[in-house]
């Protein structure tokens, strides 16, 4: 899996937690999901897709996203080839990205939840790899390709673990698991699992912040960030930055102030009524350390749907009702023919 394959996998799975045409009120288990994370991760993802399926915003707005990147062929596809639905079935998604993932980008680790039937899907892989069954006392039974690029993968009950690196998978499949101080992104990401719909907790490692420089020199002192989502029965949003040092910190603080007060006087964002949602957010520095919140109480979200929804009518409009073109400029007028010569 070259790595513009695992990105579009990464995005598609990421994708796959919007659809909303069913409204169980189960939630996912993403707290189980968590025995699969070992060591300590880079960073980890998670999505409570039962628990976001339920939500305003989803309800209202989650049939029309999907209609619009048009996934439903690339979901009917998907089931036919392996028996699962995604619209109906996807119950939590979690993805882990281990410390070598800033080196190989297949060692991240996929855990989709749901009920996966196991013989069709290795059916369906069999038509295009050649799968090899292992089983270790540590590990327990999982399959391989012999493609270096090629998927792994392993069944434990409801869950489905893939990776694109077997060393990544083993570890994930590994059962013993050390205990870790609250400073871990394990820990940080157990946490945010049991309470949240959807969360990314994150690290960094030098080689990750050298990247980060190179879009801006204070992301290259970005040392965790931690985004969690909440939309039971509002929206509760929530992003910890903590940097190496307290001036890139200011720095970056003074950049999103700035932004945020251009946002709120903007005549476009204004226009379209969403200025009063950007005043919600709060931003606050502590040394080192940057917190920013948002807080929508259930009617809040209704606006903020229907000012969507509002929108996106309005581009459309803008979009089918065209103005008709200029009439086309008038002939310019003939030049006078010259006078006839004197005799």
């Amino acid at each position: 899996m070259h790595s513009p394959v695992v990105r579009k996998f990464l995005v598609m799975m990421a994708l796959l937690a919007t659809p909303l045409l069913s409204l169980r009120a189960n939630a996912g288990d993403l707290q189980g999901a968590m025995r699969f994370v070992s060591g300590q991760p880079l960073g980890v993802m998670g999505i409570d897709v039962d628990h976001l399926k339920n939500s305003t915003l989803y309800r209202r707005l989650g049939g029309q996203l999907l209609k619009e990147m048009q996934l439903h062929r690339k979901f009917d596809e998907i089931q036919n080839r392996t028996g699962f639905d995604v619209r109906r079935h996807l119950k939590s998604l979690l993805v882990v990205f281990p410390q070598q993932f800033t080196d190989n980008d297949d060692s991240f680790v996929l855990i989709v939840e749901g009920p996966i039937n196991r013989a069709k899907l290795l059916d369906s892989m069999r038509k295009k790899f050649s799968l090899t069954r292992k089983s270790t006392p540590a590990h327990g039974e999982y399959f391989v390709t012999p493609r270096a690029k090629g998927p792994k993968l392993a069944f434990r009950g409801r869950y489905m673990v893939v990776s694109g690196d077997e060393a990544s998978l083993r570890a994930a499949l590994q059962r013993s698991r050390p205990s870790l101080d609250r400073r871990t992104v394990r820990w940080r990401a157990k946490r945010a699992a049991g309470h949240s719909d959807a969360f990314i907790i994150g690290t960094s490692n030098p080689k990750l912040r050298k990247k980060l420089a190179r879009e801006d020199p204070n992301l290259g002192k970005l040392l965790d960030l931690d985004t969690e989502l909440s939309l039971r029965p509002g929206l509760r949003l929530s992003v910890t930055a903590h940097f190496q040092s307290k001036k890139p910190a200011e720095n970056v603080h003074g950049i999103l102030s700035k932004g945020l007060d251009e946002a709120t006087t903007s005549r476009i964002i204004r226009s379209f009524g969403f200025g009063r949602f950007i005043t919600k957010i709060q931003l606050r520095r502590a040394h080192d350390t940057l917190h920013l919140d948002l807080k929508l109480s259930p009617a809040e979200v209704r606006d903020l749907v229907d000012q969507i929804e509002a929108t996106i009518s309005k581009k459309k409009a803008g979009v089918t009702r065209r103005p008709p073109p200029p009439p086309p400029a008038p002939d310019a007028p003939a030049s006078p023919s010259a006078p006839p010569a004197s005799p």
